[in-house]
């Protein structure tokens, strides 16, 4: 990690949670993983469909607090437009 901003993530993602862009600022994400999901630990799996579920019913989530693989927790908001999801996390709440 480097020091240039604050520690995150920004992503792309179809309807079904399927990663289309890793936009990664300031964060060792893991980015091999093909959905959503799979970024997080197994304790976070199903919240985290439950985050792309409320997306696409509400059009949006806001501040989802979901652990990822690497074993950091991460705040998540995502938004729904043009028929992809756009999803940031970052390691601080007020972010």
């Amino acid at each position: 990690m480097n020091n240039n901003g604050p520690e995150g993530v920004f992503l792309i993602l179809r309807k079904d949670g399927f990663i289309e862009k890793i936009i990664d600022h300031c964060s060792d994400v893991p980015l091999t993983m093909e959905s959503f999901v799979d970024l997080m630990d197994m304790g976070s799996q199903a919240k985290a469909s439950l985050f792309i579920q409320e997306i696409n019913d509400k059009g949006a989530a806001y501040n989802w607090e979901l652990n990822l693989k690497n074993l950091k927790t991460y705040h998540f908001s995502g938004f729904m437009a043009d028929e992809r999801i756009y999803a940031v996390g970052a390691a601080r709440k007020e972010i």
